[in-house]
């Protein structure tokens, strides 16, 4: 049973810190992007959270001290890692997309 109490109460400290990082990630974005609403992910780097504002990425460090902006690569699999991710970000979801206002071709 104490067991128990211990790994809960290790468990519930571990997802406190979390939350207490992205309290902190939230704050410094705010700070710097006053009107901006980031959309948060985990970043493929240990340490950084990924902020997408407005079709840009950014990484702010998981304490919320840091921001990097410009491309993050991974230099082992030869990929611009940002740039996967801004494809993401950027994408027009077609299917989504109303025809009213589009325009169209009529021959003849």
């Amino acid at each position: 049973m104490k067991a128990a109490f211990q790994c809960w109460a290790a468990a519930m400290l571990v997802a406190t810190a979390a939350h207490a990082d992205e309290a902190a990630v939230r704050a410094t974005l705010q700070r710097t992007f006053p009107n901006a609403v980031p959309e948060l992910r985990k970043a493929p780097v240990g340490g950084l959270v990924e902020a997408a504002i407005d079709g840009q990425v950014f990484y702010v460090s998981e304490d919320g001290r840091y921001i990097l902006g410009g491309p993050l690569v991974d230099v082992t699999a030869n990929r611009n890692l940002t740039e996967d991710r801004l494809a993401q970000v950027n994408a027009i979801p077609f299917d989504k997309l109303t025809l009213d206002w589009s325009i169209k071709l009529v021959k003849g």
